[in-house]
């Protein structure tokens, strides 16, 4: 089975605002054939077309300074697309992902047809259903998931796509699994996870 891990960062959390709605600044996808990353990879940084809020700056770390070279989504939506046609797409808050990538597949093109919900499969519910005991919001966030898996994310100071849809693809083949139930010696204790992270941003995205 061909699989792809999708992530997006953006300028916000409203893509379908009236006035200066929220765009896509970053984008990646991570094939997985069968569980098994194969190694292809599409990943674009885009221009936003508007202001990089600087709450947004502080979770990825992209300015408009930055982006200002960079192309625009329909400029990489036939790659985009051809990268990911006939695959099931994989995202951690997967409605969100998906309503990004559609609202800029429209705003590309009028004609163009949204992504359909039943090809996307949300990791964080998964999690959810396979951990309901976890309590609180950031108990089921990425970070919380390579912690349980025992996935290092150490890397990742800040939020991005292409990173995170790297250790989404390390974790969701043993998320998926049901008979794989994560143990101690498995996981990355806090204390591990906290000497190996750098500190976070001091303001945090409301996505998982």
């Amino acid at each position: 089975m061909r699989q792809i891990i999708c992530d997006v960062e953006t300028t916000g959390l409203n893509p379908h605002a009236t006035k200066n709605p929220d765009r896509i600044v970053e984008i990646a996808c991570v094939e997985l054939m069968n569980g098994q990353r194969t190694g292809r990879i599409f990943h674009s940084y885009l221009h936003p077309q508007r202001d990089v809020p600087l709450v947004a700056q502080n979770v990825h770390g992209l300015s408009a300074a930055f982006l200002a070279d960079k192309p625009l989504f329909k400029d990489i939506m036939p790659t985009l697309l051809d990268f990911i046609d006939g695959a099931e797409l994989i995202a951690h808050n997967a409605p969100f992902d998906r309503n990004f990538i559609n609202a800029e597949l429209v705003r590309a093109d009028a004609d163009a047809d949204p992504i359909p919900n039943d090809l996307w499969i949300d990791t964080l519910e998964l999690f959810r259903h396979k951990h309901p005991k976890s309590s609180g919001q950031t108990h089921h966030k990425l970070d919380h998931l390579c912690t349980l898996y025992g996935v290092d994310a150490s890397k990742r100071s800040t939020h991005g796509a292409l990173i995170d849809a790297e250790l989404l693809a390390e974790a969701y083949p043993l998320l998926a699994d049901p008979s794989y139930i994560p143990t101690p010696a498995t996981q990355i204790t806090d204390a591990k996870s906290e000497k190996m992270r750098p500190p976070p941003p001091k303001l945090r995205s409301a996505r998982g």
